[in-house]
């Protein structure tokens, strides 16, 4: 390569991009400013007199537990927030009215994988802690906070309830029952039962009974059952990511339905019958399934809100926050008679053994390859399914080479065999091209004038020599699913996260060794060495450009370096060794063709 007045031009240019790329971007997009408005959900709130599940208590009792039971390791009568028994009916009602919710203890319940804190006031969970996934501190377990009320696995109404009593038993270290007694409008008394039992390392079993204790027929309407909420992985655990797949997922019979994150708050029904529910970042799910799917015209509601967080410098940065709970339109039940809910619940990463244990049609969620709603990026999905066989079959070499970072190293391996002969015709194709480019260039000047004829000249040269002016092209463009898939099992697979490989202490993030003083400019390995193998393979490959093109391709490399310089550790890995691949295939080639011509010599 020549480095002539305009090369050297653009090479200063991308350079400077590198260095002033963030700062750049910033100027042009501008801050970003929070919504004046959060989006309301339509749970019952702390303002809501009615609410079946922060109404404080009478004085009322509820029904003894049912005998022949154990007594209750752990029973406390719900007391309002002076720590003082509720009066009567008349009094809490002013009670409620001043939101004064009573002070009951949170309660936890775990195995060795999750644990839940459930509050008994809001008779939901408040927050669920991953035990094997630490923050990008490595000091803390990552934290799943249900910042809205009630929280998920709750019991919720638009009726307006009285609370009458409650009681919680813990039955054991996995397992809680909160018994809660209310009054509808008509002074009807019944009671609901909850129960919460962690089954499986991340499954828990979740039951809702309501027993009629009137004499009358009960009916109670819009029962909701909430999955959860979660936010982008970034605030959550503070993990670094390049594409985000924040969304709502419904399994509506033989289809699973999304609903990505937006700029703006959302609220939207649907009606649908639904198998099961879910909200998910790039890495975590929350998943509910109903015993019974909700039915179609109750459906499942599909929320978001902007929420807001102080950043480094003291300001204030907006995020989007998913909701989702199904729907239980009218429930009547007999006098003396219950009617029971059972639900299956996930709650934990989103990994493909667990996620198809729990449900297969589950595994749709992974969202390897979804980018967002738009129409533009719809094609993009139908690589999900190669994207999740590259991400077993990594997970699967994993197991004997012990690391990540050499099943990376061995799956692109294996891929680049499998392609070698579809590359090898390809660069065959381009030698051909190359050789006969003087002649098409012979024809280009004497018929510049003439294009038709110039055209079909061009054609005949390529005819005579048997060459393919799209065999170099179409063979690429045969590998491009294979390698967006690749890429996509790498990006969004939650197992390489904060695992290691040579310097790179983190293979889903940039391999950042040090970091250049006064330009706050990161060194990473692995991007520059992609970027050098780039550009060693651009220099190999043969071309029918003319020198113009050919300069302006070589700068194409520098120009990747600054768009992809932040790119993770375990793509750098992968690209880098695709690219030495190629660059050994291409000197095979050209020893090959050493080679034959000094056969030719000799046999001339």
């Amino acid at each position: 390569m020549k480095f002539d007045k305009e090369t050297i031009i653009g090479l200063c240019i991308c350079f400077a991009l590198l260095i002033f790329w963030n700062p750049i971007m910033t100027a042009i997009m501008g801050p970003i400013t929070p919504p004046k408005k959060e989006m309301k959900t339509n749970y019952p709130t702390k303002t809501s007199p009615g609410s079946s599940s922060l109404s404080a208590p009478t004085t009322e009792s509820l029904k003894a537990p049912e005998s022949g039971k154990e007594p209750a390791k752990t029973v406390e009568n719900l007391k309002t927030a002076d720590g003082k028994p509720a009066a009567d009916t008349e009094k809490s009602s002013k009670a409620e009215e001043k939101i004064n919710l009573p002070e009951i203890p949170a309660q936890s319940i775990s195995n060795d994988f999750i644990s839940f804190k459930i509050s008994p006031a809001t008779a939901s969970v408040s927050s669920i802690e991953f035990k094997k996934y630490k923050n990008t501190d490595k000091k803390n377990n990552i934290v799943l906070k249900q910042d809205y009320e009630p929280g998920a696995l709750s019991f919720s109404a638009t009726d307006k309830l009285k609370t009458t009593n409650i009681e919680y038993v813990k039955e054991s270290e996995t397992a809680l029952r909160l018994t809660r007694g209310f009054k509808n409008e008509a002074d009807q008394p019944f009671s609901v039962v909850q129960t919460w039992k962690i089954s499986d390392k991340y499954t828990t079993d979740y039951s809702v009974e309501i027993k009629n204790l009137s004499e009358k027929k009960l009916a109670i309407d819009g029962i909701h059952v909430s999955a959860g909420s979660i936010i982008p992985i970034m605030e959550l655990s503070g993990d670094y990511f390049i594409m985000e797949s924040l969304c709502i997922n419904t399994c509506l019979d033989a289809t699973v339905a999304s609903k990505s994150y937006s700029k703006t708050p959302f609220e939207e029904h649907q009606e649908n019958a639904a198998k099961w529910i879910s909200v998910s970042n790039k890495y975590f799910t929350c998943i509910l399934k109903p015993e019974t799917p909700f039915k179609k015209g109750d459906g499942s509601m599909l929320i978001q809100t902007i929420k807001t967080f102080k950043d480094s410098k003291g300001q204030d940065k907006p995020y989007s926050s998913l909701e989702t709970y199904g729907i239980i339109g009218k429930t009547e039940i007999e006098p003396g008679a219950k009617s029971v809910m059972n639900f299956k619940y996930f709650s934990g990463p989103k990994e493909l053994a667990l996620l198809k244990e729990f449900e297969p049609k589950t595994t749709e969620i992974m969202n390897l390859c979804y980018v967002s709603d738009s129409w533009f990026f719809q094609w993009y999905i139908w690589f999900e399914p190669i994207a999740q066989g590259f991400l077993i079959a990594l997970i699967w070499m994993k197991t004997f080479c012990g690391n990540y970072g050499i099943s990376i190293i061995l799956l692109t391996f294996i891929v680049k065999m499998l392609f070698w002969p579809i590359t090898d015709r390809a660069n065959a194709s381009m030698r051909k091209m190359q050789k006969i480019q003087p002649l098409v260039q012979e024809i280009r000047t004497k018929y510049k004038d003439d294009a038709q004829k110039m055209n079909t000249k061009i054609m005949q040269l390529y005819k005579e020599h048997k060459v393919n002016p799209l065999g170099g092209c179409l063979p690429i463009f045969l590998q491009l699913p294979i390698f967006i898939a690749l890429y996509s099992a790498l990006n969004g697979a939650i197992e390489l996260r904060q695992s290691s490989f040579l310097w790179a202490a983190d293979l889903s993030r940039p391999d950042t060794i040090a970091m250049i003083p006064g330009l706050d400019l990161a060194i990473n390995p692995l991007v520059l060495l992609m970027t050098g193998t780039m550009v060693i393979q651009q220099y190999l490959t043969p071309t029918a450009m003319d020198p113009v093109q050919q300069k302006m391709m070589m700068i194409l490399p520098l120009v990747m370096l600054v768009m992809l310089y932040s790119l993770p550790s375990g793509l750098t890995l992968y690209w880098s060794v695709s690219q030495i691949i190629s660059i050994i295939q291409l000197l095979v080639n050209k020893k090959i063709d050493k080679n034959e011509k000094s056969l030719e010599k000799k046999t001339a």
